[in-house]
């Protein structure tokens, strides 16, 4: 047989046993298909019920949450809204006697001051420079012209007032008793942050756009000396922009920020000679601890402490982002921080030593300046609706602020 018969008679044989073969795989896979349909069926419905009660749970787990969100929301206290006290347009400046009894503050659109009774809540009586002349220009306030009533200094027995740029790049100053203007004396362009020493006989006071610091003998009004910052003027620099000066406890020391050469400037208020300066480009405020005597510096990254006497960093807050502050004060104690955040409308007051907020107050539209009673217990902040005034006591808006800001200072970056 030749090999091709071969082949085809093995395949003719094998395809004669086909039929029984397929009649048994199809038996087989149809009872294997069976018992097969019958786990599947099973598998399938203990399935159905793991997601039914899965799905269960889920619904449950989710309203769980929502409920927990909820409750949660409901338990952090709205923002402390303070008392609100009008002082006139554009409020700017503003200081507190040392009996924590009477608040004075400035109005840059108005040109005035006003007295406010702390404990009646009210304006007293109110001192008027004259609102200056309209002018064509687009400027849309005083402030821009370098013009209107900026910075106050009161005496420590509550007499005298002395307000730069109530009149026009000069020092007024104001007998508070029978309120009225005494004198006014010339200083250069622009005056606005003005400090006194801790005796009460000399005044100093910043030239934010001739970039100098005047002194002024308080009981005569004579000019003592000027004090003129490095990098020349600032008439290429904002009116407006935020500047610090502050003197250290003993009145020995005058720290002045320096935006045209990006330092903190410091004075030997004895011979008025430059002691030292911070390199601190973008400084904005300043602040002196009454007790150790160190000095805060706020900047775009946060507030750095330095030795007073040998101008080291001691320490540094940093911001967690770029918060938008420019002015920031110290309680009396020393322990706690308060600052202004113009975009938000709110003031946080932080832990000193940790960081951490502790209060929250809503402080209308675009706070600035603020100040704490010497006792403590009131925190003053300037806005546009007027000067608002916060029980310190009152740490009720700390969660809310921190749900909205979270935390303002975080640890610094690893290197």
């Amino acid at each position: 047989m030749a090999w091709r018969n071969r082949f085809n008679q093995g395949e003719a044989g094998a395809q004669s046993t086909q039929p029984l073969a397929r009649r048994f795989a199809a038996a087989h896979v149809a009872q294997v298909a069976a018992q097969l349909a019958t786990h599947v069926a099973a598998q399938m419905a203990v399935v159905a019920a793991a997601c039914f009660a899965l799905a269960a749970c889920s619904t449950a787990d989710d309203a769980s949450a929502d409920a927990r969100a909820k409750a949660a929301a409901a338990a952090v206290a709205p923002l402390p809204k303070g008392t609100v006290i009008p002082v006139g347009d554009a409020p700017a400046g503003l200081d507190i006697s040392a009996d924590s009894k009477w608040l004075y503050a400035t109005s840059n659109g108005d040109n005035t001051l006003a007295v406010v009774d702390l404990s009646a809540r009210n304006v007293s009586k109110t001192i008027d420079g004259h609102a200056p002349a309209k002018t064509s220009d687009d400027c849309t306030d005083n402030l821009c012209r370098g013009v209107g009533a900026v910075g106050v200094a009161v005496d420590a027995n509550g007499h005298r007032a002395y307000v730069t740029s109530l009149r026009q790049d000069s020092v007024a100053f104001v007998d508070l008793d029978k309120g009225r203007i005494l004198r006014t004396i010339k200083a250069q362009r622009f005056p606005q942050n003005i400090v006194l020493s801790p005796d009460g006989r000399r005044a100093y006071v910043f030239n934010v756009v001739s970039n100098t610091v005047s002194v002024f003998e308080t009981a005569n009004g004579r000019p003592s000396g000027r004090l003129a910052l490095k990098g020349g003027d600032a008439h290429d620099q904002p009116f407006g922009r935020a500047v610090g000066l502050a003197l250290s406890a003993d009145g020995k020391r005058l720290f002045v920020t320096n935006g045209v050469a990006g330092t903190v400037e410091v004075f030997n208020t004895a011979n008025r000679r430059l002691a030292g300066s911070i390199d601190a480009a973008g400084a904005l405020d300043l602040q002196v601890d009454p007790h150790g005597g160190n000095l805060l510096v706020l900047g775009r990254d946060g507030i750095t402490e330095y030795d007073a006497q040998t101008l080291k960093p001691a320490s540094t807050l940093h911001f967690c982002g770029t918060p938008t502050i420019y002015h920031f004060a110290l309680s009396p104690d020393g322990s706690t921080l308060a600052l202004t955040l113009p975009q938000d409308g709110v003031v946080a007051s932080v832990a000193r030593d940790t960081g951490k907020v502790t209060g929250g107050y809503a402080a209308g539209d675009a706070p600035q300046a603020l100040r704490y009673t010497p006792d403590g217990a009131t925190l003053a902040v300037v806005s546009n609706g007027g000067v608002v005034l916060f029980d310190t006591s009152d740490r009720s808006g700390a969660a809310a602020l921190v749900a909205k800001q979270g935390q303002l200072f975080c640890p610094a970056a690893a290197n």
